[in-house]
C-alpha cells in the first residue's frame, strides 16, 4: 500500500528471499597455555582456524574464512593483570550471516555490530588492578583499550553476491568502497569494575 494516497505502487514491496542452508567444515590448531588463579589470568593462548563451506559439505554458499588468535595473560605484582588480544581475520564471499563485525563486546563503546566488512584486524589491552575485598568479593578495576580495522577487501563489480544457484543473497550499498579507501578504523577506550568471588566472576 502506497504511504501516499496520490502515488501510484509501481514496485511490489520485498519480499523474503528462498529457503537456504548453510553447513560448513572448521579446522583449527592452537596452544592454550591459560590458567586464572583467582582474579588473574596468566598464560598464552594461540590458534589458527580455517573454514570453508560449499556444496559439497552441504550448503548452498561457498565462501571461505581463515582466522588467527593471540591472548596473553601476564600477572605484575602479585594481583596486578595485564590481559592482551590480537586477531587477524578474512573472508572470501562471505555471506551477509557470516561477514566479520566489530562493536558492542569486541570494540566497547560503539553499537554492537556496527561496522561489516570481510576483513579484520584487532587488538585489546585491559588492565586489572585490585581495589578492595569484602569476604569472598573481589573489586576490581579496569582499564582497556580496544582498536579496530574493518575492510572490505573485494567487493564484487555489479554489488551483489550470489549463492551457488545464482540466485542474489547480498546486495552491497551503493557507496561501498573496496581496500583502504573504504576502510572503517575505530578505538575506544575506558575503565570499569569487575566483581570477582571463587567459582564466579560479575564484570
Amino acid at each position: 500500500k502506497s504511504p501516499d494516497a496520490k502515488e501510484e505502487v509501481t514496485t511490489p514491496a520485498f519480499s523474503t528471499g528462498p529457503a537456504q542452508q548453510d553447513a560448513s567444515v572448521r579446522l583449527m590448531v592452537g596452544i592454550d597455555t591459560r590458567q586464572n588463579l583467582h582474579a588473574v589470568m596468566e598464560g598464552i593462548n594461540l590458534e589458527a582456524s580455517y573454514e570453508v563451506s560449499n556444496p559439497e559439505v552441504g550448503s548452498d554458499f561457498r565462501y571461505r574464512r581463515f582466522g588467527l588468535l593471540y591472548r596473553h595473560g601476564l600477572r605484575l605484582f602479585e594481583e596486578h593483570n595485564v590481559v592482551l588480544r590480537g586477531e587477524a581475520a578474512a573472508g572470501v564471499d562471505l555471506p551477509f550471516h557470516q561477514e566479520l563485525v566489530m562493536g558492542g563486546n569486541s570494540l566497547r563503546g560503539f553499537v554492537h555490530r556496527q561496522f561489516r566488512g570481510d576483513t579484520r584486524l584487532s587488538f585489546t589491552a585491559e588492565y586489572h588492578f585490585p581495589l578492595f575485598t569484602v569476604r569472598q568479593l573481589s573489586f576490581r578495576g579496569v582499564g582497556f583499550s580496544d582498536t579496530g580495522l574493518m575492510v572490505w577487501r573485494d567487493l564484487p563489480a555489479d554489488g551483489e553476491l550470489r549463492d551457488v544457484r545464482g540466485r542474489v543473497v547480498r546486495g552491497y550499498l551503493p557507496d561501498s568502497k573496496s581496500g583502504l579507501k573504504g576502510s572503517t578504523f575505530a578505538q575506544g577506550v575506558g575503565a570499569g569494575l569487575a566483581i570477582n568471588a571463587r567459582g564466579f566472576a560479575v564484570d
